[in-house]
């Protein structure tokens, strides 16, 4: 008995041993029936690995080793290798169902080639960390989490690689000196995402279907966007955050436009070229002009940075991220355009002055697919704004006015929205004969005070047809309220500011409202206990000419 007990204990000690002089070489092996190759998985942590494991070659530039030809599957690390400086090649394998297909780590001194393989229903499928001199090409990506995942690395090459399905396709960050050319991200939630990179080229890409950007490129410096294709992205094909001095030239968008990001100026610090385009017409990205006059309906896209005196009219500004864009701009005209199903917004002007926008169409302008709430009008920092007559149907904010003050704001319909229009933190503004029919909300005031609200048709608005929300002295008289907030309650209108005015104190006559019960005061919901003392038995009827600041009109001729 005692002798079968050494014979057991000694087996397993040698084992033991046996498995402990294996660990080193760190490749087990799985072996399937007529299947050398379907094996368990490969780590390798130090150059003498590659020997131990007999890939053939002898680790120089000349003779890489080579990993070739196997098939993984249902593993944590599928290929492993780590701080090696041998030369080698990964081709031709398959790899499935595992959380890191092929993984280097601080792979440097040596010229590493990643190719021809195929990794699917992966959560990383190829991923690089502090490593150089690799080149990663003709790779197929599809149904993983992330395709091709660069970090803190520089000296790479990204060729011809496809990302199909992915959550993310391609991400590099913190990186240098980047190259990727004819690779193709498509069907992804997320598409090429850059950040904090520099001396970079992206040349001859395409990024179509996804669900965000084309390219999204965040705090990068440098670097040259060459010849890429971009198609059908919800949000933008590219979109530019926090970057500046980047290149952007021969570029192609469809479906989809350029996107800086809206109110940080280095975001619009790009040298941008005139051969990039928006829905086959040019698009139009213009620094520092005076005295310019764009009547000639050829852009896809227009964005002027502080520019003064220009004059922007009768353009079709369409399907793209935002139609027209103004940033830091003076005296300037906008009329007769049409910026239609835009994502972000039709027409956006930030930090800027002496605006008038008239008679332009800006309808449709969101992506529900993406999530994304558009404007027909987004306005942010802009003194002494007139928006006149423009219309503004189907956005999910039909003008939505930001930080902005003594604005004019007249003669606009904004209808089927979620919002009619949005004002936020915004003073002294004039709120005049406009019509809000058919929206969420008509009017929704944010934290907006000293404003006057006045001779507008309020009609069929789901909800309340205004809202005032922490704002103060606001006057509200001569509107016409009719069918709003029906299913909701008695009141068509909420106020949880303080001492608003809900009538015209010199006349003593207040709004009509269709559902007054004809005597007595109007009671307005909201937690200021506010009402409409002077309620009028009948619509308001008016044919009222608003007359506006002619001397400041003489900057904005309407040509």
């Amino acid at each position: 008995m005692k002798e079968h007990w050494k014979t057991i204990l000694g087996f397993s000690i040698g084992i033991i041993i046996f498995a402990s002089v294996l660990t080193p070489l760190a490749i087990y092996y799985r072996i399937e029936v007529n299947d050398p190759h379907n094996i368990g998985y490969i780590h390798i942590d130090e150059d003498k690995d590659f020997k131990r494991a007999y890939f053939p070659g002898s680790g120089t530039e000349a003779d890489p080793y080579l990993i070739e030809n196997y098939h993984f599957s249902d593993e944590y690390y599928a290929i492993l290798i780590n701080g090696t400086t041998k030369c080698f090649i990964i081709q031709n394998c398959i790899i499935s169902f595992s959380d890191f297909a092929i993984y280097l780590f601080n792979i440097n001194n040596c010229s590493v080639i990643i190719q021809n393989n195929i990794c699917f229903d992966c959560d990383y499928a190829i991923l690089l960390q502090y490593s150089s001199s690799v080149t990663i090409r003709n790779n197929t990506c599809k149904d993983s989490g992330r395709g091709l995942v660069l970090g803190l690395c520089n000296n790479i090459l990204l060729s011809e690689n496809a990302c199909f399905n992915i959550s993310t396709g391609i991400l590099c960050q913190s990186s240098s000196y980047i190259e990727m050319e004819k690779n193709i991200v498509s069907y992804c939630r997320f598409g090429i995402l850059l950040y904090g990179l520099d001396n970079c080229i992206f040349r001859n890409n395409t990024s179509s279907h996804v669900d965000y950007d084309g390219i999204s490129i965040s705090k990068t410096e440098n670097s040259l966007f060459e010849n890429n294709i971009l198609s059908y992205n919800l949000r933008s094909g590219i979109s530019l955050h926090w970057s500046t001095n980047n290149s952007l030239c021969g570029n192609q968008l469809f479906s989809c436009g350029l996107d800086p990001y809206a109110t940080h100026f280095d975001s619009y610090s790009q040298n941008i070229y005139t051969n990039n385009s928006v829905n086959n017409k040019p698009l139009g990205y213009f620094v520092n002009l005076t005295n310019e006059v764009f009547s000639e309906t050829k852009y896809g896209q227009l964005f002027f940075v502080n520019c003064t005196n220009i004059v922007v009219k009768n353009q079709n500004t369409s399907s793209a991220s935002r139609g027209l864009t103004f940033y830091r701009c003076k005296n300037t005209t906008v009329l007769n355009n049409i910026c239609n199903y835009n994502t972000y917004s039709g027409i956006f002007a930030s930090d800027s002055q002496q605006m008038i926008l008239y008679n332009n169409t800006c309808n449709f302008n969101k992506c529900e697919e993406a999530d994304l709430w558009g404007d027909g009008i987004d306005i942010r920092g802009v003194s002494e704004l007139f928006l006149i007559n423009n219309t503004c149907l189907g956005n999910t904010y039909g003008i939505d006015l930001n930080y902005t003050n003594d604005a004019v704001v007249t003669n606009n319909t904004c209808m089927d929205s979620y919002y009619g229009l949005y004002l936020s933190e915004c003073f002294n503004c004039s709120i005049i004969t406009n019509k809000f029919n058919e929206n969420l909300r008509g009017i929704n005031s944010w934290i907006s005070d000293f404003c006057v609200i006045t001779y507008n048709l309020f009609s069929d608005n789901t909800r309340d047809a205004l809202s005032i929300y922490y704002g103060t002295n606001n006057t509200i008289h001569h509107n016409n309220f009719i069918d709003n907030n029906v299913a909701f309650s008695s009141s068509q209108a909420f106020d949880s500011g303080s001492f608003n005015l809900w009538f015209d104190n010199s006349t003593k006559e207040g709004n009509y409202w269709s559902n007054w019960s004809g005597s007595g005061n109007y009671s307005i919901d909201g937690y200021s206990n506010a009402y409409d003392l002077f309620p009028l038995s009948s619509p308001v009827i008016y044919n009222l000419k608003i007359i506006l600041n002619y001397h400041f009109l003489d900057f904005f001729p309407l040509v």
